[in-house]
């Protein structure tokens, strides 16, 4: 059976609001609702909500080597956070984060949606966490930095990717580097949410009108 939708987009700043209506089909439908029920778990996770147990300082003088000071939060919290974050990094999961936004844009074919959906794409990625670092080629604040993290030793034991990082951890210490992977984990998770509550509101209004502010 389909499920009907109403939408109507209001884009930031002076934009003429956008609606249209249509319908998700069973599949896409049972998709949509499988990454809510997920998202739900995650935003009850202890470190999602206590991130600030974690902190990261760098001490630099010259001519001395740089100190790293480091807080992490403790490790089955940790553990927790990343396999609630597993359905939607894993690429063949069907509540991944991707998948979900382009089922998302392909029926809400309105421009200010996903000119929305673009934004929490780039935050999902990395690229709104607002500081960089990098090690030799590495960026370790990028997308590809992170999913060589989580293969090589958190979901996957991929060795290539293992011995790589292993060769970072001798010039960039792994306390450091983890913190900076959870941070952008955190960020992906907080991109995660917003898309989750697109898609309660499409449950909660179904075929009812909803406005969506991008």
């Amino acid at each position: 059976m389909p499920h009907p939708f109403n939408v109507t987009v209001t884009p930031s700043g002076s934009g003429q609001p956008e609606s249209l209506k249509g319908e998700f089909p069973d599949e896409d439908w049972s998709l949509l609702e499988e990454y809510l029920e997920c998202s739900w778990r995650l935003a009850k996770c202890r470190f999602a909500q206590t991130s600030s147990q974690g902190k990261f300082k760098l001490h630099w003088k010259q001519g001395e080597p740089v100190q790293h000071e480091v807080t992490l939060p403790p490790e089955d919290d940790i553990f927790a956070f990343l396999h609630l974050m597993r359905p939607f990094v894993l690429q063949r999961e069907r509540a991944n984060f991707y998948r979900i936004c382009k089922i998302l844009a392909r029926h809400i074919a309105l421009a200010a949606f996903r000119q929305h959906l673009d934004v929490l794409r780039r935050r999902y990625s990395g690229q709104g966490i607002g500081f960089h670092i990098a090690v030799g080629s590495l960026e370790l604040t990028a997308e590809a930095a992170l999913d060589k993290w989580l293969y090589a030793f958190e979901y996957h034991r991929d060795v290539d990717k293992q011995a790589e990082l292993r060769a970072l951890f001798e010039v960039f210490p792994e306390s450091s580097a983890r913190f900076l992977f959870l941070c952008s984990m955190l960020e992906r998770a907080a991109a995660i949410g917003k898309v989750g509550a697109i898609i309660d509101g499409l449950k909660k209004r179904e075929g009812h009108a909803q406005d969506v502010s991008s």
